[in-house]
């Protein structure tokens, strides 16, 4: 495939995004749409968006957690999620999180938390969790007993791939830089010694590729 960018020295940009994974690919848009002036170059090794960590991702989402901040980001992804289901591949399988007494009662506080009927959850009983599988609740060896369950029916399964090339298409369509094929082997440093240390003043300038070509921006963000 051919680069959707040709290579140019020094390049200058508002924001550098190295990887197009979901994270980078996401970033890339969320920032060209809330930055549409900006000038924003992404940057991937592969010949294509989210062929890299993202597909070895299970893709797998749930809108159970005991932080009201990843709560709230589990909300609005899935609500998003769902306005593109088809895109996506996205299937709503569900989601069972089983517990041990102890572990239950560990829970509560986190447990309280929850909305079972804002979040379509389901708290389960041993007997209860019988029902939905076939699941033996009885502990064995160092492993005890299932005591009880939250279902979650918003949550299930979709391509992380599909959803990355979603990402990708939408910053495209905004006016976005792309180029594939491109790795890169290093920073471009400024600042006293560059060690790191508190006392150094570095700051990230760029990105470097293997064919030792340059690109300098404002803010690089690695993905």
């Amino acid at each position: 495939m051919q680069h959707d960018l040709m290579h140019r020295n020094t390049a200058n940009y508002d924001y550098l995004i190295v990887g197009a994974g979901v994270i980078g690919t996401s970033t890339a848009y969320h920032l060209k749409r809330l930055r549409p002036e900006a000038k924003i170059l992404l940057i991937e090794r592969k010949e294509r968006a989210g062929a890299g960590n993202t597909a070895k991702s299970a893709a797998l989402y749930r809108n159970i957690f005991s932080s009201s901040v990843s709560m709230s980001l589990a909300r609005a992804s899935i609500h998003y999620y769902r306005q593109i289901a088809d895109e996506i591949h996205l299937e709503e399988i569900g989601y069972l999180w089983l517990f041990s007494e102890g572990q239950w009662r560990a829970s509560a506080g986190a447990l309280s938390s929850l909305d079972p009927e804002r979040d379509s959850i389901e708290f389960l009983d041993d007997e209860e969790i019988r029902k939905h599988v076939r699941l033996n609740t009885k502990g064995k060896g160092p492993f005890p007993d299932v005591s009880h369950g939250i279902l979650g029916h918003s949550c299930g399964s979709l391509s992380a791939m599909a959803l990355a090339e979603h990402y990708l298409s939408k910053f495209r369509e905004s006016g976005g830089e792309v180029l594939f094929n491109t790795e890169i082997k290093g920073l471009i440093l400024s600042g006293k010694e560059s060690h790191f240390a508190p006392w150094d003043e570095v700051k990230v300038e760029g990105v470097v590729d293997k064919q030792g070509e340059e690109y300098h921006a404002g803010k690089v963000i690695v993905a």
